[in-house]
């Protein structure tokens, strides 16, 4: 989608306080080092829709949008480590001035960077043409499965073997496929924050994959009724679930699933792969091995039912306990636990062996002794979401330890049905290990 500029360029110092800008115009090469948040003041008018980009090169930033009042409207990290976009794409609330903020992501300095910055309003041909394409999409986005955007992937990547240039391809990939999607795909771009200039590079540095998994993503067109399946399973171990959608999509390689609002959402390019796709590009050797130890497209379906049903748990979940002491990488630790043994209990199948859970099998004594250490610390990277950044041992062994402390605390339950019910709403960490006895049996196997 193309916007409508001035072309007025201006180049600007390094900024120590807010900066007046103006709309449709860009500000460019301003050294940035991220010693300290720089700021830019613009007046916007009420419901008019607006669109902000910050490039980085050489340096990782947040952008923050703040409202009249000062409070935070949006947040956003899109760009791939120190060189591409962020971008907010908003409509003004009330009138007033808006700061746009920028701050180096987490706290890092980085002597060369530079950004440019721009805010730039959607003209009334832009938006006809964004209503087009939402009433298109009416009867997709009413659906609680929803999957059209698998197809309008495939057409956009059809097309970027006749682009000429980067832009070419960002724009193919903006217009076809994230300008076209589905609410699912909206909640799943801001859950994972992505641009099209994010997927263009991984498109590029995965491309031999994606062509693999090509037929595979078709898989998910059959998974309305089994989806169906695991609500009604779910109901009959938890009846106050929650209404939800779920939506299956093409992302970046950034996530398998997460949730956002009411949705769970799957990153499909993620779960549709087994052991005959093109993996000579995929240098994580967690997702390499997982992907290995799928050997077919029957076991890619119950992969993604797995999914479905762990981050389902995830949207019922409770926020921790005011009562209760704070021990974050517990509590995050218990709630993934908890996701994968409520997804076992619905599917009635055992989850598959897969190369974190082998590791944990073989090593539980010595992991949960380390974890131990680390309880109630805020740091999650040892334990979760770790899966690329881990290379001596396999990544994500948190979710196999809450695994177990999940398995233990269901184990001491003398009502079964409601244990479930507690283990889902669990919202004091502490509490729900000590009931566990989990650390109790490594007590009494080493005679303490």
């Amino acid at each position: 989608m193309k916007f409508k500029f001035y072309f007025l360029l201006i180049i600007l110092p390094a900024l120590s306080n807010a900066q007046n800008i103006e709309v449709n115009r860009k500000y460019e090469n301003i050294s940035y080092t991220g010693d300290k948040d720089i700021r830019f003041k613009v007046n916007l008018k009420k419901n008019n829709s607006y669109l902000i980009t910050v490039f980085q090169h050489k340096i990782d930033v947040e952008v923050i949008l703040l409202g009249p009042d000062g409070k935070v409207e949006q947040r956003t990290d899109l760009a791939d480590e120190d060189s591409g976009y962020d971008k907010i794409d908003f409509i003004a609330k009330q009138d007033g001035e808006y700061q746009i903020k920028v701050q180096a992501f987490d706290q890092k300095v980085f002597p060369e960077g530079v950004i440019n910055v721009s805010i730039s309003e959607y003209t009334k041909k832009q938006l006809s043409r964004r209503k087009i394409i939402q009433d298109s999409l009416r009867i997709e986005n009413n659906k609680s499965v929803q999957v059209l955007d698998v197809k309008h992937f495939w057409e956009a990547f059809d097309q970027l073997s006749q682009c000429k240039t980067f832009q070419d391809s960002v724009r193919i990939v903006q217009t076809l496929y994230l300008d076209r999607g589905t609410n699912g795909l909206k909640e799943f771009a801001r859950a994972r924050d992505f641009s099209a200039e994010m997927f263009v590079k991984r498109i590029g540095k995965y491309k031999k994959y994606y062509s693999s998994i090509r037929q595979n993503s078709l898989v998910v067109y059959q998974l309305s009724g089994s989806i169906d399946g695991i609500t009604q399973r779910f109901k009959a171990i938890y009846p106050d679930l929650k209404a939800f959608k779920v939506a299956f999509v093409i992302g970046p390689m950034l996530s398998p699933g997460t949730i956002s609002s009411n949705f769970v959402l799957i990153g499909s390019e993620m779960q549709v792969a087994y052991k005959t796709a093109d993996l000579s590009e995929i240098v994580n050797p967690n997702l390499k091995s997982d992907i290995l130890l799928t050997n077919s497209l029957e076991e890619v379906k119950t992969k993604l039912e797995e999914t479905v049903a762990h981050e389902l748990v995830h949207l019922q979940q409770k926020e921790k306990s005011k009562q209760a002491c704070s021990c974050p990488l517990l509590e995050k630790v218990i709630k993934e636990g908890v996701a994968e043994f409520i997804a076992e209990k619905n599917l009635s199948l055992p989850l598959r062996m897969t190369r974190s859970r082998v590791y944990g099998q073989q090593n539980e004594k010595i992991l949960w002794e380390e974890l131990k250490n680390e309880l109630c610390s805020g740091k999650t990277s040892n334990w979760l979401y770790n899966s690329t950044a881990s290379k001596e041992r396999p990544g994500d062994l948190g979710y196999f330890i809450g695994y177990k402390i999940a398995s233990s605390y269901y184990e001491q339950a003398a009502d079964k049905q409601r244990a479930l019910v507690e283990m889902i709403e669990m919202d004091n960490p502490l509490l729900f290990l000590d009931k566990s006895k989990y650390d109790l049996k490594f007590q009494v196997a080493t005679g303490k």
